[in-house]
């Protein structure tokens, strides 16, 4: 799937980013919408398909994978404990790695749908190793991301990391939407080359997102709930070369019983 974030997404985006530096968090969610140009509408979202995926290999036992086991417990925990999970008990499934790319200029996001990742969710937890870069030294805002609640009709959530900023966004029709963050830390700029641990947890409280330890959270809209598919993502920064470049390894996704 191919979108594009007008050039008033950007310039809001980027005063939005300074305003919410000046305060340590945002009283409330805000979801401010951005009517597209009309000589540009919003393409129809295609989703497209990966080869078919191969069965994860059998992990076997060892100090590394005793610790990531852990590790993602305490991360279900913690977000059972904050209200975005209802349980801890569910099935947890381990990914194969991830890796693309895309070059396009100007708030141009794209996905890819795997058969891993088919399915409808309405509550998950996806936890993933990114690491992502430019052509160009001197990138839009850009960095790897999840689709979620993604809609027959082609609605759907998107959140980004770029080395400065959390991008989460909503799809409804032909209007694009920031949501604005419902409180939390801040995490320092990440430097280059760019990596980082990153997992969202979706439920009926709305979306809670960690990013090496720090957590925000979000309140998705009333009218536009979770319920969907989901898919990689992309947000590229520039049309150089090959673009904007993603890698996403040590992918976990579970789901509630």
């Amino acid at each position: 799937m191919i979108a594009k974030l007008s050039r008033v997404i950007s310039l809001s985006l980027m005063l939005f980013l300074i305003l919410s530096a000046c305060s340590a968090a945002a009283p409330a969610a805000t979801s401010t919408p951005v009517s597209l140009p009309t000589d540009t509408p919003l393409p129809t979202p295609t989703l497209t398909p990966l080869p078919s995926a191969t069965p994860a290999p059998t992990f076997t036992p060892d100090a590394a994978a005793t610790q990531q086991a852990e590790e993602f417990q305490a991360l279900l925990s913690r977000f059972k404990e904050d209200g975005y999970i209802a349980t801890t008990e569910g099935q947890t499934r381990h990914l194969k790695d991830f890796k693309g790319e895309f070059a396009k200029l100007h708030d141009y996001y794209k996905w890819w749908r795997t058969n891993e990742l088919n399915g409808d969710y309405s509550s998950f937890v996806f936890s993933a190793h990114f690491e992502w870069g430019s052509y160009s030294s001197t990138p839009d805002v850009s960095g790897c991301g999840l689709g979620f609640g993604i809609k027959e009709n082609g609605d759907h959530y998107a959140i980004f990391l770029d080395r400065e900023n959390l991008i989460l966004i909503r799809a409804k029709g032909t209007h694009l939407y920031r949501m604005g963050t419902a409180g939390g830390g801040r995490y320092p700029t990440i430097p280059i080359p760019a990596r980082s641990d990153f997992a969202i947890a979706v439920g009926e409280q709305g979306v809670a997102v960690m990013v090496d330890k720090v957590m925000v959270n979000y309140i998705l809209s009333s009218d536009q709930n979770a319920q969907g598919q989901l898919a990689y993502s992309l947000l590229s920064g520039t049309n150089s070369g090959y673009g904007t470049r993603c890698q996403m390894s040590n992918i976990i996704l579970w789901t509630p019983k």
